[in-house]
């Protein structure tokens, strides 16, 4: 191998660990070298280290999660620095761990030791660093990149937590704490600012103080560094030495808290944020960090990667609108689905490719669909988190404060080409600055689809985007599109629909499990409440003891939940009347995890028997020194969902795919987050016969067919392990297309395989079809 990059994260992956291997084995690698990867990573060494430099930091102390009298140290600790011992808001984190994992607000001694033993019996750490919280702070975050003539750090990002309204009202400020889960899943419990909202010479000082840290831990390449800005009066701080004094703003105190040597590389990462606003694309920042790891190491590179070809003969290419967003609760997956299917085939050299947002989230519910507002979105404006967040990026582009990021950008691309970056800015050429982003109407960017002969790709999940809205618009006006036609989506929107449509196939192995859609009205919020549907009435009518509840129009596992008896049902109808963005686990009688929320609520409600599938586990067998599958249960039907492709009346079905879920419903990030879950493709025959699968998939091609569908889906059924036969859940006319989504497992099972690139082309491809 020509040179590594140690794409790892945590333990091993930032701890030096995988660096010594590489130094020991004469591997040029990219990024910081071992003895320094260690330093950084160790939050307790890391912050004293910084101390010792003259960067102010946070009070904080070192503690051992097995020491018997953990509590009194820290007692003693917090009354040296004449903090409430009983009360006082510390941060609990994992000396030696990464992503957020095992990050804890707590109050007073008793509960931070607490918290440091939890660490130990979750097997995370025994060691911790117990810090005082930044009351009243702005969390930030900055990368830094190295350049031939030395580092500089990109625009830094502020990280703003907006408080989940829970159960147990708890305060914002209890919930300000940026985990793992906030950091990673797709909903709208945290907002990037990219510059953050603060003057300025702040922004310039965490910069040039992230510079100068990077350079004092003697890194390499690329890190992220993350801290606050606190205010000046902020006591449990250490002062800054003359040298760091720059640190010390009118409106604010700078200060750093984490090092991380290797920035996250998911598709809308800080790395390729902060990088898309100084003109960078992801493969022109993943470039530059390359090049000069490899002139570092003295490691030649090809020309084709020297060389940058993107945005070259745009003339001659197929025109592609790849639209996402919209207003259901699933609007957040469908910024990523779209994301990702929109880098996906900026690859191809013939396809000119152009992200839209429908901003339907900011109209009124009566408002008509060509009236929508659709942004048409520069570059940097699609990598965010949230759907608002894009929102807020392009009103803020199209303000008269934008002069103030234009300045801050400038300054950056100047910065980055001072130290030999030189594609800084190279997105926007010939222009100095990028275009702003253009708000028109749904009809005019129909209009415009039409006129330039665009395909355009739907990823809208729920709502227009798949109940046959949109797709009229695209038929009457002549538009290309994506996916199956309005009458297809439509009926496979309505789940209700869907079921009566597939009772015609029960002879065939085909059933549909019984379904009743209830207004949110006519449900009780109370145990002793009279209403017209009562568990009761639900359960006898669907003929099951238990009931599987759902949004009445949405997807993706927000809000579904098992319910076993009226208490149930009244803490779901009462979730979902007080907007309530999750529900926390362990709410109802049978065990599971948070259960994300549809926002805003639905008004209707759907039920259906809740069907016991047989449990997938994986078991540690020591003895082989391994791991195995177990099935658990009775039960001969499995959870199975499977993606179709081809042209109306001739689809083709995928391998089916089951996902290992934690407990009885899947969960947010078992379908969507990369990392989570464990999806099985094809089920191995210690779950499923393989001639099951054979004639499972010949009955989801007669569904496909029986329903319409068109270009691609995905369809859910549970599947008899031994015959094969099918009771369909639902038919998803715009599935989920994250980089995580199973259909890419199951592409990649095709002879032979299908790439995701591959797969998003030829969705393209059915779309340039005539439509039957």
């Amino acid at each position: 191998m020509d040179v590594v990059l140690p794409a790892l994260h945590g333990v091993w992956g930032e701890d030096g660990g995988v660096q010594k291997l590489l130094e020991d084995a004469g591997v040029p690698f990219i990024g910081t070298g071992a003895a320094e990867a260690e330093a950084a990573f160790d939050k307790v060494r890391s912050s004293t280290a910084m101390r010792e430099l003259g960067y102010p930091v946070l009070e904080s102390t070192g503690c051992s999660g097995s020491r018997a009298d953990l509590e009194l140290e820290i007692e003693q600790w917090m009354a040296s620095r004449k903090l409430c011992q009983a009360t006082e808001k510390l941060v609990v984190k994992p000396a030696r761990a990464g992503s957020s994992v095992g990050v804890s607000v707590v109050n007073g001694a008793k509960e931070a030791a607490h918290a440091c033993r939890a660490l130990v019996e979750q097997g995370i750490g025994k060691e911790a660093l117990v810090e005082v919280y930044a009351r009243g702070g702005i969390e930030f975050t900055a990368i830094v990149l190295e350049g031939p003539h030395g580092p500089v750090a990109l625009m830094p990002t502020e990280v703003e937590l907006i408080d989940a309204v829970l159960e147990d009202s708890a305060s914002l400020e209890d919930n300000m704490i940026f985990n793992y889960r906030r950091k990673y899943l797709p909903s709208d419990q945290v907002r990037y600012h990219t510059p953050p909202r603060v003057p300025k010479d702040i922004v310039q000082a965490i910069r040039r103080g992230a510079v100068s840290l990077f350079r004092d831990m003697k890194l390499k390449d690329i890190a992220r560094i993350d801290g606050w800005v606190l205010g000046t009066k902020f006591g449990h701080i250490s002062a800054p030495d003359a040298s760091r004094q720059y640190l010390l703003c009118p409106g604010g105190l700078v200060t750093f808290t984490d090092i991380n040597i290797m920035s996250g590389m998911e598709q809308t990462s800080f790395l390729f944020q902060q990088a898309a606003e100084a003109g960078f694309s992801h493969a022109a920042v993943l470039r530059e960090v390359l090049f000069h790891s490899c002139c570092r190491s003295g490691v030649p590179l090809p020309n084709h990667l020297i060389q940058s070809t993107e945005g070259a003969g745009k003339s001659a290419r197929r025109k592609v609108f790849v639209i996402f967003g919209g207003n259901t609760s699933e609007r957040q997956v469908s910024l990523m689905s779209g994301t990702n299917i929109w880098l996906k085939l900026r690859s191809f050299k013939d396809l000119d490719v152009t992200p839209f947002l429908l901003a339907s989230v900011e109209c009124a519910d009566s408002t008509p669909v060509h009236e929508y507002p659709v942004y048409e979105l520069p570059y940097a404006n699609v990598l965010r988190h949230t759907v608002e967040e894009v929102i807020e990026s392009c009103q803020c582009s199209l303000s008269e404060s934008n002069a103030h990021i234009q300045v801050l950008s400038e300054l950056v691309v100047d910065d980055c080409k001072n130290v030999g970056l030189t594609d800084a800015g190279s997105l926007w050429e010939p222009f100095r600055n990028p275009p702003p982003p253009k708000r028109v109407k749904m009809s005019e960017f129909v209009h415009m689809a039409k006129s330039e002969g665009a395909v355009v790709f739907n990823a809208i999940h729920g709502g227009a985007g798949e109940n046959g809205m949109l797709q009229q618009l695209f038929e009457e006006e002549g538009v290309m599109f994506t996916g199956s036609g309005s009458s297809a989506s439509a009926l496979c929107m309505d789940k209700a629909m869907t079921g009566d449509c597939i009772q015609s196939l029960a002879q065939e192995g085909i059933y549909s499990a019984r379904k009743r859609t209830i207004s949110l009205n006519d449900l009780p919020t109370g145990t002793h409440e009279s209403a017209p549907w009562t568990f009761q009435r639900l359960a006898s009518e669907l003929g099951s003891n238990e009931l599987c509840v759902k949004p009445g129009s949405d997807g993706c596992s927000t809000g579904v939940a098992r319910l076993v008896c009226d208490e149930d049902l009244v803490k779901y109808v009462c979730a979902v009347r007080q907007g309530l963005a999750q529900i926390p686990p362990d709410t109802f009688q049978s065990p599971h995890g948070i259960i994300e929320m549809p926002l805003p609520p639905p008004s209707a409600l759907l039920f259906e028997p809740f069907i016991s599938s047989r449990r997938i586990v994986v078991c540690q067998q020591k003895s082989r020194g391994g791991e195995q599958l177990q099935c658990v249960g009775d039960s001969e039907w499995v959870e199975i969902t499977v993606g179709v492709v081809g042209v109306k009346g001739n689809m083709h079905a995928f391998n089916p795919s089951i996902t290992v879920a934690e407990s009885a419903v899947l969960s947010l990030e078992e379908k969507f987050q990369g990392g989570t879950g464990i999806n099985l493709t094809p089920p191995p025959p210690i779950v499923a016969l393989p001639t099951a699968i054979s004639q499972a998939k010949l009955r989801i091609e007669k569904v496909a067919d029986l329903l319409g569908i068109d270009g691609f889906a995905r369809i859910d059924a549970f599947m008899h392990v031994r015959t094969g036969e099918l009771i369909i859940i639902e038919a998803n006319t715009v599935p989920g297309m994250t980089p995580s989504t199973v259909l890419f497992h199951q592409a990649l099972e095709e002879t032979p395989p299908m790439f995701p690139k591959d797969f998003f082309r030829s969705v393209v491809n059915y779309a340039l079809e005539e439509k039957p």
